[in-house]
């Protein structure tokens, strides 16, 4: 697991509900996010991993994952990624 060089605490979200596409490459992946409230990621296809609370799952097509409020997640190098999700940082 590689250390954490930045956290970015998430803003909080006006509304009560967002949703956005996600269809790009993630290279962001030294950042480390901090969840102010519940996250939906649904992976329409994906290759890379998702760590969470220092946990890694390997991202999977047609795959959904439920974040609760609080943990720290990141998504690996070289992960790409086409689905569905709140507007990521």
């Amino acid at each position: 697991m590689k250390s954490a060089r930045k956290i970015i605490i998430e803003p909080v979200i006006d509304d009560s509900f967002s949703i956005s596409r996600i269809n790009h490459h993630l290279n962001d992946h030294e950042t480390f996010n901090r969840l102010t409230y519940h996250r939906i990621f649904f992976v329409e296809t994906g290759a890379g991993y998702l760590s969470i609370d220092n946990n890694i799952f390997e991202l999977h097509d047609n795959s959904i994952f439920l974040l609760p409020k609080g943990p720290i997640y990141a998504f690996s190098d070289q992960t790409s990624v086409m689905g569905f999700s709140p507007e990521l940082p």
